[in-house]
């Protein structure tokens, strides 16, 4: 064990050129006999900081040996207990000039460093235990700014339990909310946010304290601004203050998000400290080339998974720079591209769909010669890589992005999974799939072919698991699997496809099961069809309702409405043998019809929005 133990410590003080591929087996031997106390934390932490870098991974030479990697980590981290402030020292110390948060929305821009953060970081935990000191609880109530993020890091990082929460949700929702992880403290951003947390301290059986985040909202009482707090700190106090903190452990509840509440009261889901650090090793080693200073442009409010794990820890652990954008339409967006030239970008599809519709409209004028210029002077110069989730794409934008050097990859996730579960491999997009299990997950199909669900940063839900409560690591007691609602399947090699939701399936009045997107998807490509829904449950038959697509060029070339009738009788016609009866949703009448079916058929709501 000896020589195993030379070899990282030799890779760690960088002594000699060691092969990525010998570090990782002696790390492997270390850990399989059980003698990880051979080095200590810091020497673990230091691995975890060089191994972490696209220049070990992409020397691994293939997905498993980088699989093993990730385990490795989520080996070590739970021994160690290494934690999201460790990780954030480790980037400080590193990078303490470099820019971390860069701010577009205000004139002129605002920057703000890594030892910038921190210092903002650690004076909002003090202030936060200065005010509960015994074990604050946090609920943000904000718009993306950099002080509601530094307040997020202050929590994370400082065992401080916090609820970032939509700022769509209003008094009734918010006091269910605050009742069921006992906030106590509670900071806002504007003048209309501060009126329901007013409202809603009237109803919470805690009466929290509340801060305003921005200096220009009217406080009184006993309502303050965060600032006039901070800047009466010095550095011994903080110091003092952080240092009596309780320490939690790495796997116990450390934040709870709530879904959107679209579907009734928003569920709760829960976190530790383990499932957010442990996601980030195990997204790097699905992207082994992401990690060099990464410039992500970002939008996704930090109420949301993708927004606040991948973007906003995702930056931190590949050491690059957050920009907040601010005003999130697609002007100001679009906008913003060539001016902060991001090198990556993460979105829900329209964003993606614009910004291939604004590259195809200038291909257009000025011809494929300036195809090259056209994409750099759209999305910037460095952009390499991306990911769509969160709904439908069309593969042939997928593609044009992936054919001109930006590596747009395809996703499927969760609350419930931290985020993401499944992803296409950079340049290895494939029609429809959502790619393959993300390190550190593990799935299977029910008899049904619904995916089921267990790994290292599978969450638990609030009635589960709440404020205090251990979120056990794999292996320490039976497998814990979540169901997640979708009907899958996978090919030999690994690539999930997602055929359908179990609440949307249903049987018609025969009792023959029918699966609505397998149906939908053949529908896909056809000329002069933007969009197709299936319904008919408990029904004769089954009713597809169409969205033309009078822009084709099929029904744009028809000579007249009723050719363009006839091109969609034909349809319905071989449709009929199947028990499908067809509707276009193309005039007032259609429209009238479709709301009508919208009542008998909620779940329309899936694909057309009110």
């Amino acid at each position: 064990m000896n020589a195993e133990v030379s070899i990282v410590k030799s890779f760690i003080n960088k002594e000699k050129d060691t092969k990525a591929q010998e570090v990782l087996d002696a790390v492997k031997e270390i850990i399989d006999s059980k003698n990880i106390r051979l080095l200590n934390n810091n020497y673990w932490y230091q691995f975890l900081n060089l191994s972490g870098r696209p220049e070990f991974l992409t020397a691994l030479t293939n997905d498993n040996e980088r699989n093993e990697w990730a385990e490795c980590v989520f080996k070590i981290i739970q021994d160690t207990g290494f934690s999201l402030k460790d990780l954030f020292d480790l980037r400080v110390e590193e990078l303490g000039s470099h820019i971390l948060f860069q701010d577009m929305s205000s004139k002129p821009a605002g920057f703000w460093t890594y030892t910038q953060i921190n210092r903002m970081v650690r004076e909002l935990a003090t202030v936060f235990y200065k005010t509960v000191r015994k074990d604050p609880r946090v609920a943000i109530y904000s718009d993306n700014r950099v002080i509601s993020a530094a307040a997020d890091l202050a929590c994370l990082f400082y065992d401080i339990f916090d609820a970032p929460v939509s700022t769509h949700f209003k008094s009734n929702t918010l006091v269910t909310i605050f009742d069921s992880v006992g906030i106590n403290i509670a900071v806002c951003d504007t003048v209309e946010r501060l009126e329901i947390l007013k409202e809603v301290r009237k109803h919470t059986k805690v009466k929290f304290k509340i801060f305003t985040l921005e200096p220009d909202v009217y406080v009184s009482g006993d309502i303050d601004f965060i600032g006039n707090q901070t800047t009466m700190l010095d550095l011994d106090e903080i110091e003092k203050v952080l240092s009596k903190r309780k320490r939690k452990a790495i796997n116990e509840v450390a934040t709870t998000m709530f879904t959107s509440g679209s579907t009734g009261v928003p569920k709760g889901v829960s976190f530790s400290i383990y499932n957010l650090i442990s996601k980030r090793f195990a997204r790097h080693a699905a992207l082994p080339k992401v990690g060099k200073k990464e410039v992500m442009l970002c939008f996704l409010p930090l109420f949301h998974t993708f927004g606040r794990y991948l973007e906003m820890l995702g930056t931190i652990y590949w050491r690059g720079t957050y920009t907040f954008t601010g005003n999130t339409s697609t002007d100001t967006l679009l906008a913003l591209f060539p001016q902060v030239n991001p090198t990556a970008f993460i979105s829900v599809p329209i964003r993606w769909q614009q910004l291939y519709d604004k590259i195809q409209t200038r291909l257009t004028k000025e011809g494929e010669e300036f195809k090259e210029q056209i994409i750099k002077e759209t999305v910037g110069n460095r952009l390499y890589w991306g990911l769509s989730a969160a709904g439908y794409l069309d593969p042939k934008t997928f593609l044009f992005f992936q054919r001109n050097g930006i590596d747009l990859c395809s996703g499927f996730g969760m609350t419930e999974a931290t985020g993401g579960i499944t992803m296409t491999p950079p340049g290895e997009y494939r029609k429809n799939s959502t790619g393959k299990m993300l390190p550190g997950m593990k799935g299977k199909l029910a008899e049904t072919g619904e995916l089921l669900l267990t790994g290292h940063y599978l969450a638990r839900y609030l009635d589960d698991k709440g404020p205090g409560d251990i979120i056990p690591f794999p292996g320490q007691e039976e497998d814990y699997w979540l169901a997640t609602g979708d009907i899958f399947t996978v090919d030999e090699e690994g690539f999930y496809e997602i055929i359908d939701r179990v609440k949307d399936i249903y049987k018609n009045n025969k009792g023959q099961t029918i699966a609505p997107r397998t149906i939908e998807k053949k529908f896909t490509g056809v000329p002069g069809i933007k969009q197709t829904f299936l319904v008919g449950d408990a029904r004769p038959y089954n009713v597809l309702l169409i969205v033309p697509d009078y822009e084709d060029s099929i029904l744009k070339n028809a000579e007249n409405t009723h050719s363009k009738e006839e091109y969609f009788q034909q349809i319905e016609l071989r449709l009929l043998s199947l028990q499908f009866r067809v509707f276009l949703l193309a005039n007032a009448v259609r429209v009238s019809f479709f709301q009508q079916t919208r009542t008998l058929y909620p779940c329309l709501n899936r694909v057309f929005p009110t």
